[in-house]
């Protein structure tokens, strides 16, 4: 991948039964790097304004970056690209194990699907090409089986992706999953609904006769990586303390009963107690390991995404039923944030009179009912009953359902919330509000400070902030002046890293179980573009880098915007922006002031009044391409 090379895309047509392989120019790779960057152009290249998400015309797009599979730890990470049924516009979402290093080993460096087979069927892909065949005997079960199934046929070591029950009845929160029971999902946006629309079950890369991916200088990436990763030691008597610091009872953010309420007493605790005599459960060539992938028993714990959404965010406490809902949401192959939410919106609906016990199928939906969670799972998944409308999601449940149900509704542009409340951080309530793919805290991972604890954007963002008000931002998450520097900055950078092909946390040690050596905060821009330009043979400069970010968001805001998207979508539920959390926190009273940050952010963007990137900021992005 130097200048003097082009890199191949393996285009797939279901509806002809075809493959190709598509070459993309040297020049043209390293204006959008690869992973996110490339995903977002080829979705622009191949859809309309029009293009329905379930559609022939629609592509899905799975992409890796650079730095996949080589020596950089933690570097076996994909993207599913789409246009969102969930949410009509620009869908992405991201996953790890064996699937994307086994990709990696192969001649593509992505995969571009359009069409729609006849039925059923599986994509496979070794080092000689790729073919289609019948997945019959696979419809209808779910992810767990699907991979066991497949990696008995294609081998134990093949990268297999799948979906479930969910993505063939194009549930639009269904997720795409690899990996069997270890549960590497790509989740957020419906893409499994996109690629159970166009009947493939799933895709397996062979790992025999592969080759490592090419890289430009081995031994200095090698190098560069040995000198920025830090030594990690991992002391089971340490963990205890290192647990209860994660699981910090009463801290902030977290969502209780759909963001109405700010406490769920004793609830962080039997969280920290699951977190308890547990292993890690690794990503391929990851060395540190996370709390967020973890095994108790036999059995994967889940992250705090799901332990949230569907615990305090519905009133639940009950540990042995959330493992059971986890488990559920990976076999069915769900979002678990989409379905938390939805259930929890629900449940304040059903509360409120707005919902009645008949249209829920005599479930009673009230907070804390765990064996409600249980039920309403199943039904979405198997979009049967009230299943059918929950499945659709927060913004169209309450549109269906009229009244005031919108005001209850915790979505941006169509996505579900994360765990996070943006009350509690207004950089975060910047985020969700202007992100490409909705409100998902992955899309600029900006300063989310717990009592102390970053998780989410590593404290060094302040050194990259060039005014005064900037570097408070990045540390104080109630300052107002300064947050649109540094969500603009979180969002460019996550748009050049998001197509490295590597994983966030990285970035971020204060969630590994193994711990680094003290002073250690976590791996900075410019080592990652020591190991880009190691990988690649490119020169590329700092500004270079961070140039192919800001032209790889204007893209999908490009992408958005001729999808109808303008500044009146920008925009946080009457709740965040007019009921203040309460508690004795110091965000008790806080209420992002979205107007007044909205306007400094198109300007540091170069948008205009709307929230439309200008013809000035294309060009100088050199998109002139897309002008018009």
């Amino acid at each position: 991948m130097t200048n003097k090379q082009s890199i191949k895309l393996l285009y797939v047509d279901l509806t002809e039964q075809t493959t190709r392989t598509m070459k993309l120019a040297p020049e043209f790779v390293r204006h959008y790097i690869g992973g996110t960057g490339l995903a977002a152009r080829m979705l622009w290249d191949e859809t309309q304004a029009d293009t329905a998400p379930f559609s022939e015309e629609n592509v899905l797009i799975f992409m890796i970056g650079p730095l996949t599979g080589t020596i950089v730890p933690a570097s076996s990470r994909y993207v599913a690209a789409s246009i969102s049924p969930l949410t009509g516009i620009w869908g992405e979402s991201y996953g790890g194990g064996s699937f994307p290093r086994a990709l990696s080993r192969t001649p593509y460096r992505g995969i571009v699907i359009k069409g729609k087979a006849k039925g059923p069927v599986t994509l496979w892909i070794d080092g000689s090409g790729a073919r289609i065949a019948s997945a019959e005997h696979l419809w209808g079960k779910d992810t767990f089986a699907v991979d066991e199934i497949l990696k008995k046929e294609a081998g134990p070591k093949a990268g297999v992706i799948t979906i479930g029950v969910a993505g063939e009845k194009q549930v639009k929160m269904a997720a795409i999953v690899g990996d069997g029971k270890a549960a590497r999902v790509a989740a957020r946006c419906g893409l499994g609904a996109v690629m159970g629309w166009k009947m493939l079950k799933a895709v397996v890369v062979s790992a025999e006769g592969g080759r490592k991916p090419w890289v430009f200088d081995r031994e200095g990436l090698a190098a560069s990586v040995k000198e920025y990763f830090p030594s990690l030691h991992y002391d089971p008597d340490e963990w205890p303390a290192r647990a209860h610091k994660f699981w910090a009872a009463g801290r902030p953010m977290v969502s209780v009963r759909n963001y109405a309420e700010v406490e769920f007493p004793g609830f962080m605790e039997k969280c920290y107690h699951l977190g308890l005599n547990v292993k890690p459960c690794y990503c391929l060539g990851c060395r540190s390991g996370c709390f967020l992938s973890m095994y108790r028993g036999d059995h994967k714990l889940p992250p705090g995404q799901h332990m949230e959404t569907f615990g305090s965010n519905c009133g639940i406490d009950d540990m042995d039923a959330l493992l059971e809902a986890f488990a559920l949401c990976d076999r069915l192959g769900l979002d678990c944030i989409s379905a938390g939410q939805t259930l929890a919106l629900a449940m304040e609906l059903y509360q409120k009179g707005l919902l009645s016990r008949k249209e829920c199928d005599n479930i009673e939906l009230v907070w804390g009912n765990a064996q409600a969670m249980l039920e309403i799972i199943r039904k979405i998944g198997n979009r049967e009953g009230i299943g059918a409308l929950l499945g659709e999601g927060v913004r169209n449940l309450a549109d269906k359902l009229g009244g005031n149900a919108s005001e209850y509704a915790m979505h941006a542009k169509g996505l579900e919330f994360p765990r996070y409340d943006p009350r509690s951080n207004n950089a975060v309530g910047l985020q969700y509000a202007t992100g490409s793919r909705g409100a998902s805290h992955m899309e600029g991972f900006v300063g989310i400070v717990l009592k102390g604890l970053h998780i989410g954007a590593p404290p060094y963002a302040a050194a990259y902030m060039k005014s005064e008000e900037g570097k408070r931002a990045a540390t104080d998450v109630l300052a107002i002046g300064g947050v649109p520097e540094l969500v603009v900055w979180s969002q460019n950078f996550d748009s050049s890293f998001d197509s490295l092909g590597v994983c966030k946390f990285l970035s971020n040690p204060t969630v590994w179980i193994r711990e680094p050596e003290k002073g250690f905060m976590g791996i900075k821009p410019g080592q990652y573009l020591s190991w880009l330009n190691s990988a690649t043979g490119w020169d590329m400069s700092y500004e270079d880098f961070f140039k192919a970010g800001e032209r790889i968001f204007n893209l999908k805001r490009a992408f958005n915007v001729r999808r109808g998207i303008s500044r009146e979508d920008d925009t946080l539920p009457r709740r965040i922006l007019t009921e203040p959390r309460g508690g004795t926190e110091p965000d008790a009273d806080n209420l992002p002031p979205l107007a007044a940050l909205l306007g400094e952010y198109y300007h540091l963007r170069g948008w205009d009044s709307q929230g439309i990137p200008t013809e000035d900021k294309l060009r100088e992005l050199d998109l002139w391409d897309i002008i018009g």
